[in-house]
C-alpha cells in the first residue's frame, strides 16, 4: 500500500479521540480532504461501506491496518469494532461517503460510542450536492432573487414528517438538492409541481459524481421525473432544482 508521511501524527490524533469519523466526498479520492487521509495513513482500524467508498482511496491506508466493511454487518456491530479498537488503545477511522453529518448514521454511531464513554471528532467532506453543482458550473443562489438552499430526501428508510417533504419545501421558492429520489421518478415531478415550482425550471440531473461514469443532464421541472426514468438515473441520483438558472 501506498505509504504517506503522516504517521508520525497518529499521537496527535489519539490525544484528541481514539475514534474519527470523515466524509470522503461523492467519488474521487482527489474529493477527500487532506485530514482525512493524515487520519487513513495512521489509523489501526478502517470502517467502511465498501460499496459506497473509492477503493482508490484506501491506498493511503498505512500497512497492517484492518478493514472492516460495515455494509455486511449491524450498525451495533459497527459501533462495537470501533469500540474494541480504542478499548486497545488503538486509532479507529469510521469513514462515510460525502459528508458524515448529510443522511448519514453518524450521529447513532457516535452517540453508542458516547454510552460506552468513548469520544469521537468528526472531518467534514464533500457533499454531493456541491459535487453536482461544480460539476455542473451552476451556483445554488442568486444575488437578487435565490437566497436560500434545501437539502432533501424524496424517500428514505423512514416516513418522512410532513413540512419535510419534497412539495413542503419547494413551495419556499429555494434552490434544492433532492436526493435518494424514488425509483417511482414520476412522483418527483408530481411534488415539484405540488409545491408550485414553475414547469420549466431547470432541473440538473447528476449521478455518480466523482466516479469514472459520472453523469450530467439537463431538464425541466415539468419533464425531471419522464426524463430520468428515460436516461435510467438510479437510486443514488441527485436532482437540482435551480430557479435561479436561466
Amino acid at each position: 500500500m501506498h505509504q504517506t508521511p503522516f504517521f508520525a501524527e497518529r499521537e496527535s490524533f489519539m490525544l484528541e479521540a481514539p475514534v474519527w469519523f470523515s466524509g470522503t466526498g461523492p467519488g474521487h479520492p482527489d474529493l477527500a480532504t487532506v485530514r482525512c487521509v493524515k487520519l487513513l495513513s495512521c489509523a489501526d482500524t478502517i470502517v467502511y461501506n465498501s460499496g459506497h467508498i473509492h477503493t482508490g482511496l484506501l491506498e493511503y491506508a498505512r500497512e497492517g491496518a484492518r478493514h472492516i466493511h460495515c455494509s455486511e454487518i449491524s450498525l451495533e456491530e459497527t459501533v462495537s469494532e470501533m469500540a474494541r479498537s480504542a478499548e486497545r488503545g488503538e486509532l479507529a477511522l469510521r469513514l462515510h461517503a460525502g459528508d458524515p453529518s448529510l443522511f448519514a448514521s453518524m450521529r447513532e454511531e457516535r452517540q453508542l460510542l458516547e454510552a460506552r464513554g468513548i469520544k469521537s471528532r468528526v472531518i467534514p467532506g464533500i457533499t454531493a450536492a456541491f459535487a453536482a453543482a461544480a460539476a455542473g458550473g451552476v451556483g445554488f443562489t442568486t444575488l437578487h432573487d435565490v437566497h436560500s438552499l434545501s437539502l432533501v430526501r424524496q424517500v428514505g428508510k423512514h416516513p418522512i414528517p410532513d413540512g419535510q417533504q419534497v412539495a413542503a419545501l419547494a413551495a419556499h421558492g429555494g434552490a434544492m438538492c433532492i436526493y435518494l429520489a424514488d425509483k417511482d421518478h414520476l412522483a418527483l415531478t408530481t411534488a415539484l409541481a405540488e409545491g408550485g415550482v414553475p414547469p420549466e425550471t431547470p432541473v440538473l440531473m447528476a449521478e455518480r459524481l466523482g466516479w469514472p461514469d459520472e453523469r450530467l443532464e439537463w431538464t425541466r421541472a415539468k419533464k425531471v421525473g419522464e426524463d430520468a426514468k428515460r436516461l435510467g438515473f438510479g437510486w443514488h441520483s441527485v436532482f437540482l432544482v435551480l430557479p435561479g438558472q436561466t
